[in-house]
């Protein structure tokens, strides 16, 4: 399940980790700092990718994040 919001951005993707184990819920979220993503099952800040702008939009398809916002189009 893709969850999609603008200003802030929040995309909730469920992550398989192997052949017989538990999913992991991951958030992405986009805004002010950049893209910033958390393990919901155990909410810590598991990593951060600063931006020189406001990123706007977050779409994350298989390993990939794609944000977009302000002056600089999309980012990778």
């Amino acid at each position: 399940m893709i969850l999609l919001f603008t200003l802030p951005v929040c995309v909730v993707l469920p992550v398989e980790q192997g052949e017989n184990s538990v999913e992991e819920n991951i958030i992405v979220t986009a805004g002010r700092e950049g893209i910033n993503i958390f393990d919901v099952n155990d909410p810590k800040h598991l990593s951060r990718f600063n931006l020189d702008y406001r990123a706007r939009n977050v779409f994350v398809k298989d390993k990939y994040s794609y944000s977009s916002g302000a002056k600089n189009g999309l980012v990778i």
